[in-house]
Formats: C-alpha cells, sequence, structure tokens
C-alpha cells in the first residue's frame, strides 16, 4: 500500500516532506492557499509547505478513507433503474 507507506515515518523523518497538493483543491483548504500563493509578497512563506508532520498526516487520513471505502459493501449498479427521472 503506497499511501500507508507515505503516512509513516518515511515521509516523515527520511524524506522530510513539506507539503501536499489535493486535486480536489475544495475538500482541504487547498483553494483559499491558492489565493494566498497567488498573492504573497517575495519572502513571504509558502501556504501549501505545511512541514512534514502535517503531511504525514494528511497521508495518514487519506490512508484511512481508502481503508473505509475498501470496507464498503459494493452494491452492483442496477440498470433498471433510470438515472434520469421519466418526464410524464
Amino acid at each position: 500500500m503506497m499511501v500507508r507507506a507515505l503516512s509513516g515515518p518515511y515521509l516523515r523523518e527520511r524524506v522530510q516532506a513539506q507539503g501536499y497538493f489535493n486535486t480536489h483543491a475544495f475538500a482541504d483548504g487547498s483553494l483559499e492557499r491558492l489565493k494566498l500563493a497567488r498573492d504573497r509578497i517575495a519572502g513571504a512563506p509558502n501556504p501549501f509547505l505545511v512541514g512534514p508532520g502535517a503531511t504525514a498526516r494528511y497521508y495518514a487520513l487519506f490512508d484511512e478513507c481508502l481503508k473505509a471505502a475498501i470496507a464498503r459493501p459494493h452494491v452492483p449498479d442496477d440498470k433498471t433503474k433510470p438515472t434520469v427521472p421519466a418526464r410524464s
């Protein structure tokens, strides 16, 4: 499990990853950080560099979400039901 490896000491202690970027920017505050990054002046801190501890916690949370998704019961698609309500 690659995400589990990223959430452990490898990322935090050996790699010293300083940040992450979520492709779902609405989910983790990235939209606000994008605004801050756009408007920051030279020498101001980069809002995406949160440090190795916060980065490892992010991946630990992501790993837990993946485990929950895998454990969720699978329900096959019901092809007999329309996806859009029929017009009368």
